[in-house]
């Protein structure tokens, strides 16, 4: 008969669990402060350095006199923004449309048998119409804000913020008749009109507390409201801007992303935005980000929230830029009056990243043995598990030894980070 040691009897048998917290499909983060979140890890995001001698304007004004040749203008307008140079601009004036008055509106409308670039501003069309060729067509009527639709300049009356018009066919022309120019007004319980955009077959007002879907092809005999919509209960719309992006409008209220497609809304719950709100001037790139102006509750600084619509990811970053834009040469923005393009990682702001509690789905106590962080630049993790921190710097295998029931990673630096995995040892 075999005797077992009393020790070997009771002695706990332990088994190693594995976790990728950063490197799989999986979204374990809890906050992302400053990281761009993919498959294939974190990176830290955009931040911004002087590019060259500009400015921004920061109300609406028409600006006759430039700066000398090679000052950078940041010209918004319709929710796009477009870098102009004085030395581009030649006669035409440069605008900025981020104002409390007034709102500038743009197109490629046919005038005189051919496609021009129109710019629009309460009682005067201003247009490019060739090389170093500009135009301006006044109108006799005076308007707040509006969008060019079919070859159609729709318009909300700048005395009356209910009341739509629209030109004939061409947009100068503003003859009333049964199929020319024409008017409609709006149910006043959905505020005044904030804005107007093109969207495919519709003409989309943006409004206080909501929006209204303007059929408007065809017969403008036809032409009328399709459907108004309100936002959530008790919530008015902040920004008077919205963007297109994939087919749909994006605009905000104070602390709620929502997005239009044409039929329904939609009340949109980014990844990580708690504590976000003042969301104001969007922007948008290839059809799959969209971004945001906004103030945090953790900083008195504002930030650019970018949010991925393919996978809900969002990033902050940007530290008190505005007029942000971004294009195929990168994301660039205007900071302290100075025109800024970015770069990836840099000194633009505090990055953090943080894993939601890991219990490994087992109750009681864990022992965290060891971590292993791939990827570049200058790393550091920090464990918290129940009260207690501890830091590991750099890239590769570090021994933990630590003891608790929730564990939580937080890394920081100007680093991208490919690979974050933990083994525990647990009973078995």
């Amino acid at each position: 008969m075999r005797i077992t040691p009393l020790r070997e009897q009771y002695k706990l048998r332990t088994e190693r669990v594995t976790r990728t917290i950063i490197g799989d499909k999986q979204d374990n983060s809890l906050t992302n402060f400053g990281y761009v979140q993919g498959d294939d890890g974190i990176k830290a995001s955009h931040s911004f350095a002087p590019s060259q001698a500009g400015y921004a304007i920061s109300s609406l004004e028409r600006v006759e006199r430039v700066n000398p040749p090679g000052y950078t203008f940041g010209v918004t307008l319709y929710g796009d923004t477009y870098l102009m140079t004085t030395s581009s601009m030649v006669n035409f004036p440069a605008y900025v449309g981020y104002s409390d008055d007034m709102r500038l509106f743009y197109g490629f409308p046919e005038y005189e048998g051919r496609r021009v670039f129109a710019i629009a501003e309460k009682t005067t069309v201003h247009m490019i119409t060739g090389a170093n060729e500009t135009a301006d067509v006044p109108m006799p009527i005076q308007v707040r804000c509006g969008c060019f639709h079919a070859d159609r300049m729709f318009a909300c009356d700048y005395e009356d913020g209910y009341l739509i018009r629209w030109s004939g066919s061409a947009f100068n022309d503003w003859t009333e008749s049964a199929d020319g120019a024409g008017s409609l007004r709006l149910d006043p319980s959905f505020g005044e009109v904030l804005n107007m955009y093109s969207l495919r077959d519709r003409v989309i007002a943006l409004r206080e507390y909501g929006i209204s879907a303007i059929r408007a092809l065809g017969d403008p005999r036809n032409f009328a409201v399709d459907r108004d919509i309100a936002v959530s209960f008790n919530r008015r719309v902040s920004s008077p801007y919205a963007v297109k992006c994939d087919g749909k409008l994006y605009f905000a209220c104070d602390d709620c992303i929502y997005s239009f497609d044409g039929n329904s809304l939609e009340s949109l719950s980014p990844d990580r935005a708690e504590g976000l709100h003042g969301f104001r001037r969007p922007a948008a790139y290839e059809d799959r980000f969209v971004y945001f102006e906004c103030e945090t509750d953790a900083s008195e600084h504002s930030y650019i929230l970018e949010y991925d619509l393919k996978n809900g990811h969002t990033a902050l970053f940007g530290e008190d830029c505005v007029n942000f834009w971004r294009d195929d040469e990168g994301c660039h923005c205007f900071k302290n009056g100075q025109f800024m393009s970015s770069m990836y990682g840099g000194g633009d702001m505090v990055k953090k990243w943080t894993s939601r509690g890991e219990d490994l789905g087992i109750a009681g106590v864990k022992t965290l043995k060891s971590l292993f962080i791939s990827g570049r630049g200058d790393v550091t993790v920090t464990v918290l598990a129940d009260g207690v921190s501890r830091e590991f710097a750099g890239f590769g295998v570090h021994r933990a030894d630590m003891r608790g029931r929730t564990f939580t990673f937080c890394v920081s630096g100007e680093c991208d980070v490919t690979e974050l995995t933990a083994e525990w040892e647990v009973s078995a």
